[in-house]
């Protein structure tokens, strides 16, 4: 396993289980707690949530069920943008840590913007909550450099991570450089673009070289820019495909070619949030 080294010193599984399920009407299911289990027991130590994705209770009791030691897992959960304010803030963390069954979370980020409540109020919270120790590192997710470079400025703890769509077919190069230069590191969710990346020529192409799939050959290519990533996996082999990525590697050749396919696929433009949540 490969690990991002966070501003408390902890040491963040490059690769984690995503448990945000949604149904073709947009709809949301909970995930199975199943299948949490199962990837903890081939040796997911990174299970990434929200409150919004409506799957504590699963992961709860995928933890108790599976034994897993909490020293070892790595917990990231989000708080939803309507929620942003100091005293909700607070109230939204007790409430995560209520229904994880946890004493404190690994990562806490702040899920959407929201320009209606400002960032001074939201990271004051943030940086409570780090030292009560009930959070261990924050950050941001569907930041955009205009969003984050706001998030720098208003806080005075660190902010570790922003987490957004990023897979081949959405190469967020300059929000990736941006956040590299500040010090952030990316986390890449909806990495293998919800399966689309299988029908991608050049990660088919790059794929028989190696013997890998196409999911396999975009998770490596994430790694090796630096980010850290949090692929859904819905069966066993799925699981044990995303964890093996760490004893081979692309060729520079590969990873500009990868770099080049050019699409700018976006899959999650959610209408509440709007352009708001775009980098241009």
């Amino acid at each position: 396993m490969k690990y991002l080294t966070l501003p408390s010193g902890a040491q963040m599984p490059a690769i984690g289980l995503g448990t945000y399920q949604q149904l073709p009407d947009y709809s949301k299911s909970v995930v199975d707690c199943e299948i949490i289990i199962k990837a903890l027991k081939a040796g997911f130590r990174h299970i990434d949530s929200a409150i919004f994705y409506e799957t504590h209770a699963e992961i709860r009791r995928a933890l108790r069920e599976s034994g897993a030691d909490r020293s070892e897992l790595f917990i990231t959960t989000k708080v939803y943008r309507n929620k942003l304010g100091y005293d909700d803030m607070l109230a939204e963390c007790e409430r995560s840590l209520e229904e994880l069954g946890t004493d404190y979370l690994d990562l806490y980020l702040v899920h959407w913007p929201n320009r209606d409540i400002p960032m001074e109020e939201t990271f004051r919270a943030m940086g409570r909550l780090i030292e009560e120790g009930s959070v261990r590192d924050m950050g941001v997710a569907n930041f955009t450099r205009i969003n984050l470079r706001k998030a720098l400025d208003a806080s005075q703890a660190p902010i570790a991570i922003n987490q957004v769509e990023f897979h081949p077919l959405l190469y967020q190069e300059k929000l990736l450089h941006f956040c590299e230069a500040n010090g952030v590191k990316v986390t890449a969710y909806a990495p293998i673009a919800q399966a689309l990346v299988m029908d991608e020529p050049v990660l088919q192409d790059i794929g028989k070289i190696h013997g890998r799939s196409p999911v396999q050959i975009s998770l490596r290519w994430l790694l090796q820019k630096g980010l850290a990533a949090v692929p859904k996996a819905s069966s066993e082999a799925h699981l044990a495909a995303n964890l093996d990525l760490f004893d081979w590697e692309l060729a520079d050749e590969e990873m500009q070619r990868i770099d080049a396919i050019g699409k700018k696929q976006r899959l999650f433009d959610w209408e509440e949030v709007g352009e708001f949540s775009r980098d241009v």
